[in-house]
């Protein structure tokens, strides 16, 4: 009872000052507690209110970071089994556009390579025509020559003379030495020539168009002579024809024969007598080797004073 008297009297005798300003602070501190539990209460009013569209606006900026960083981290692996297959696409979004624009560049090359395969394919296909054309015209001329049956000798081989008639016994005609050939010999081509088949050469159908000459001029005759000339239109230009040499004119003789002394198909016209050669006697230079086709006969005769025939050959094709 003493220690509440001694409160009692401590209250009584408190400065009214002090007690009234305990009273303010006690109801600021009460008007504080009150204001602070009020914003509690809005902030939670304002938050069930508006809870839903603010964790679906971050739902939404959830999803689209974790896209980002999807294609930020995309890699080589995920890249090669779709749209870059077979390109690397390290390093993000960045790099897949950049392996996009490369895919595009090889792709416009790929086509330019096709364009220019395609037409390399036509320029072959061309080649091919022409070369089968070619074939067409080469079975052609194989076809025409089986059809001749020709066959020449062998080379190095000499032909028969054609004696046949024996007047000893181990000579030409008992013999017959020699290589044989198979099939006609001469050719008429229809274009003012005749083909030896024996020899290969080409000699001018007719024998006597030419007339005579000395020899130079003889030679520069046959030098000249051309397509168009002498009943000529096998296409020759000048420069394709010649004088025969002394072996070639007598490779014409056949010594079975006589007026002319030449093979029974020889199928030339206006056969004259004695026709140069292009060979120089070595005893006379001034003189030079002719050719009298009536019997065979060979001799030499000046270049300068005597005119003899001219009968022009060329190579065979």
């Amino acid at each position: 009872m003493k220690e509440k008297g001694n409160i009692d009297h401590s209250i009584e005798h408190c400065n009214p000052g002090y007690i009234h300003k305990s009273e303010e602070i006690l109801k600021f501190i009460y008007e504080k507690h009150f204001r602070l539990r009020t914003c509690k209460d809005r902030r939670y009013q304002i938050m069930k209110k508006y809870k839903d569209p603010i964790f679906k606006a971050f739902a939404v900026v959830g999803v689209f970071a974790g896209i980002l960083g999807v294609l930020m981290s995309v890699s080589a692996a995920d890249a090669g089994s779709k749209p870059f297959k077979g390109h690397s696409a390290k390093g993000g979004m960045r790099n897949c556009m950049y392996e996009l624009n490369n895919s595009t560049r090889d792709l416009q090359t790929c086509n330019m390579n096709l364009v220019q395969a395609l037409t390399d394919l036509e320029t072959c296909r061309t080649d091919l025509d022409q070369s089968g054309a070619e074939l067409g015209t080469c079975n052609a001329d194989l076809s025409l020559c089986e059809s001749n049956q020709v066959s020449c000798p062998e080379t190095g081989a000499l032909a028969k003379t054609g004696q046949t008639t024996s007047y000893a016994v181990g000579d030409d005609g008992d013999l017959q030495a020699g290589t044989a050939l198979t099939g006609p010999r001469f050719i008429d081509s229809g274009d003012g020539t005749i083909t030896d088949n024996l020899t290969g050469l080409i000699w001018m159908k007719d024998a006597g168009s030419i007339g005579v000459n000395y020899w130079g001029n003889a030679v520069q005759s046959c030098n000249t002579l051309a397509n168009g000339y002498y009943g000529l239109s096998d296409g020759s230009q000048a420069g394709d024809w010649r004088l025969p040499n002394v072996r070639e004119l007598y490779s014409l003789i056949d010594f079975e024969r006589y007026n002319p002394a030449l093979p029974d198909s020889h199928l030339f016209i206006n056969v004259m007598y004695n026709y140069w050669s292009s060979t120089t006697y070595a005893g006379n230079p001034n003189n030079a080797f002719y050719l009298n086709p009536n019997n065979g006969f060979m001799s030499y005769a000046n270049k300068s004073g005597a005119n003899v025939y001219v009968l022009c050959v060329r190579d065979g094709s």
